[in-house]
């Protein structure tokens, strides 16, 4: 039942290579999620790339501001987007799913940091 709600909201994304999913500083009104494919991040002058089963995004929805930093799509990257303002709702009107996607977040959060101090 929670994986069919959550379905309605989502959009389905093949990437032509390009397209900037995210603007550093701008308001973050997506959340996405990087089915297959590499993303790259570019924040401030850093520059690096974020392979497939990440979060993208999901510093500024979590915190409910700005992006943290640009992400562009790669070519034949596949990717979900959600709308932030759906999701939040439907996170706010079922505790089950708002608890089981903030655990996700955190096991996302938590592989980023890991893999940045290596």
């Amino acid at each position: 039942g929670q994986f069919r709600k959550i379905l309605k909201i989502t959009n389905w994304h093949t990437s032509n290579g390009g397209e900037i999913l995210c603007t550093e500083d701008e308001e973050a009104d997506r959340l996405y999620y990087l089915i297959s494919g590499n993303a790259r991040i570019e924040k401030g002058k850093t520059k690096f790339e974020i392979p497939s089963g990440k979060f993208l995004g999901e510093i500024s929805f979590i915190l409910e501001g700005d992006y943290s930093a640009t992400v562009l799509a790669t070519q034949g990257m596949h990717y979900v987007e959600w709308n932030t303002e759906e999701l939040r709702d439907l996170m706010n009107s079922n505790q089950l799913l708002k608890n089981a996607l903030i655990a996700l977040f955190n096991k996302d959060l938590a592989q980023k940091l890991a893999v940045s101090h290596q």
